[in-house]
C-alpha cells in the first residue's frame, strides 16, 4: 500500500475529491487497462484474476516483472489478482480507466475506486502504526465512504469493515436502509449474530455485577 501521513477526515475527503477522476487516456468508453508490476517474479509465471468464488476468469504471462490485462466492463467489479510466485494477493476492482497493480505491495490504483480503496487503507495502517483508535477511524471515514457508495461495489466492500466496527444498535439501523444484497450476506449475519451474542453476555456479566453489589 502506498505510505499516506495524513490522517485528518477533512483531508481525506479533500484528497478523494482529487481522486475522483480516472486516467482513459487512450482507452474507449468501458474499457479498462490493468498495468502490473510483480517484482522478483520469472518470466512466463502466470498472473490470474479471480471472481468472487475464486474461480480463474483471465491469465496472463510476466515479462520482466511486467504483465497486463485489457478488457471491457459495463458494470465496476470487485476482483483478485495474484501470481503463485508472491504471496500478496491484491483485491482490485475492474472499473473503466488505467489501474496501476503492484504486487509486492498489494496496491492498486490510478482509478476512482481502487484510489478510494488505498487512501483508506493506508490512513489506517497510519493510526495503526502510531497505535491510534482505528476503529474510531472506521467508524467515521470509512462509514462515510461507504454511506457514498452504498449501492454500487465500493459500499459492498467497505460494509462488513464497517459492520465489525460500529455498535450493534447502529448496525440494526444501517442495515434497514442497505441494499438487499448487504441484508442477506452471510458475513453480515454472521457480524450480526456476535455482536448480538457479545451483547446479551455482557447484559449477564453486568446483572451479576448489580446483584453482586446488592449483597
Amino acid at each position: 500500500m502506498r505510505k499516506f501521513a495524513s490522517i485528518a477526515f477533512t483531508g481525506l475527503t479533500l484528497l478523494l475529491t482529487a481522486c475522483s477522476g480516472g486516467n482513459t487516456e487512450g482507452l474507449k468508453p468501458g474499457e479498462y487497462q490493468i498495468l502490473g508490476l510483480a517484482q522478483k517474479a520469472p518470466d512466463g509465471d502466470v498472473v490470474t484474476i479471480y471472481d468472487e468464488f475464486d474461480n480463474p476468469i483471465m491469465k496472463t504471462q510476466i515479462k520482466g516483472e511486467a504483465f497486463e490485462f485489457r478488457g471491457f466492463v459495463d458494470t465496476i467489479i470487485l476482483r483478485r489478482i495474484g501470481t503463485p510466485t508472491i504471496e500478496t494477493a491484491c483485491m482490485l476492482f475492474l472499473e473503466p480507466g488505467i489501474t496501476r497493480v503492484d504486487l509486492s505491495s498489494g496496491s492498486a490504483t490510478g482509478t476512482p475506486f481502487n484510489n478510494e480503496v488505498e487512501i483508506l487503507t493506508d490512513s489506517l495502517t497510519a493510526i495503526v502504526n502510531a497505535k491510534g483508535d482505528y476503529e474510531a477511524y472506521i467508524r467515521r471515514a470509512w462509514l462515510a465512504s461507504y454511506h457514498k457508495h452504498k449501492n454500487d461495489a465500493l459500499g459492498a466492500y467497505l460494509f462488513p469493515y464497517v459492520a465489525n466496527a460500529i455498535t450493534l444498535d447502529d448496525l440494526q439501523e444501517e442495515l434497514q436502509t442497505a441494499p438487499a444484497n448487504l441484508r442477506e450476506s452471510s458475513m453480515i449475519k454472521q457480524i450480526l449474530r456476535r455482536k448480538r451474542l457479545k451483547a446479551e453476555a455482557d447484559s449477564i456479566a453486568q446483572a451479576e455485577i448489580d446483584l453482586m453489589k446488592q449483597k
